[in-house]
């Protein structure tokens, strides 16, 4: 039975098992990246409505908003 050292391809391995991805829809993140690169061109709510037509989930426009919104402030 060997060891787990650090830099090990088994420590490697379960490692990446115990971390899923944040986001597993590629195509979702994708829609999400081009809605914030809208938002500050065109405002938060037309950056909205195109996640809505594109069918984003109501629950992650929200957050992704919220989220878009509170950097503005941030900066300001």
């Amino acid at each position: 039975m060997g060891a787990i050292v650090s830099g090990s391809r088994k420590l490697k391995k379960k490692l990446k098992r115990l971390r899923p991805l944040k986001r597993k829809d590629m195509i979702t993140r994708m829609l999400v990246d081009i809605g914030l690169f809208y938002a500050p061109t065109l405002g938060n709510p037309k950056a909205a409505d195109f996640l809505r037509v594109k069918e984003v989930p109501e629950h992650v426009i929200v957050r992704v908003m919220q989220g878009q919104q509170a950097s503005i402030l941030d900066e300001g």
